[in-house]
């Protein structure tokens, strides 16, 4: 049973992908889309996208401080990124805002596992991030597991949504 219907989405990058919420799981189109397709169930949001670039250069995108600082929020945040191979912190100067947490578990260039919290908040969440080859680029499914709402997963599917949209940009800019 699904709490909202799915809908289609356009983010502020103009990507197209499907956007939905529930609190059990909700079957989506297996047809490829353009963008990013996004699920929340059970409390865990699920995010997919096809990524103009190899793994290895998403993995990248990922786990390098300077690389994740330079799309994971916008510009105007003043993003700051640290990873000291175990813990990792990601801050903005405005809005004043942060998380941090401790790589979990990590399997070269197609699997990592870290812990979420956002300052000021006791709760702390799991992201899952895969990767996979799909043609030229790769395929990037993201797990984020642990919330005790459905109104935190909403925003968090929309967080990624847009963090995602980012990533994709940067790495299609790449290309030209």
């Amino acid at each position: 049973m699904r709490s909202r219907v799915h809908d289609e989405v356009r983010d502020n990058e103009g990507a197209r992908g499907q956007l939905s919420a529930s609190r059990r799981s909700a079957s989506l189109p297996e047809a490829p889309l353009a963008g990013i397709m996004l699920r929340v169930t059970d409390f865990v949001a699920h995010y997919e996208c096809d990524l103009p670039a190899r793994a290895d250069r998403v993995w990248r995108a990922l786990t390098d401080p300077v690389e994740l600082a330079a799309w994971f929020w916008p510009p105007t945040f003043g993003t700051a990124v640290t990873f000291d191979g175990a813990s990792w912190r990601i801050a903005a100067v405005s809005p004043p805002m942060a998380a941090s947490g401790t790589l979990l578990a990590s399997a070269a260039s197609d699997r990592l596992v870290w812990s979420w919290r956002w300052d000021g908040e006791d709760l702390v969440t799991t992201v899952t991030i895969r990767l996979a080859p799909a043609g030229d680029g790769c395929h990037l499914a993201v797990d984020h597991a642990g919330f005790h709402d459905q109104q935190a997963s909403d925003d968090h599917a929309i967080g990624w949504r847009d963090c995602l949209a980012r990533l994709n940009t940067r790495l299609a800019g790449e290309r030209h």
